[in-house]
């Protein structure tokens, strides 16, 4: 299993660390990419909030976890948080949301 940080918005001081099976490293950029693609067109509540009385698509952690294991780690080893608001290591990959 590789891990990788996952950063919002430029927060390199507040990082979520997650471990995902290998094979997924190399392509995991683009696997970030494609969830942000995939976002608007989710019907489940874990990837929307309520801001100001209006419906808001968000990309978060534990979200992307799910989606990575529903449809990348379906028969595999599974993707999990090892660590939230944490400093980015600068020994991993990030992925930037």
């Amino acid at each position: 299993m590789a891990k990788i940080n996952i950063v919002f918005e430029n927060d390199f001081e507040d990082a979520d660390i997650i471990s995902i099976p290998d094979y997924l490293l190399p392509t995991i950029v683009e696997i970030g990419q494609k969830f942000l693609n995939w976002i608007p067109s989710a019907d489940d509540n874990d990837y929307f909030t309520i801001i100001a009385g209006r419906q808001s698509f968000v990309a978060e952690t534990d979200g992307f976890v799910k989606w990575l294991n529903t449809y990348y780690c379906r028969d595999t080893e599974k993707a999990f948080v090892v660590s939230s608001h944490t400093n980015i290591c600068s020994e991993y990959k990030t992925l930037e949301f």
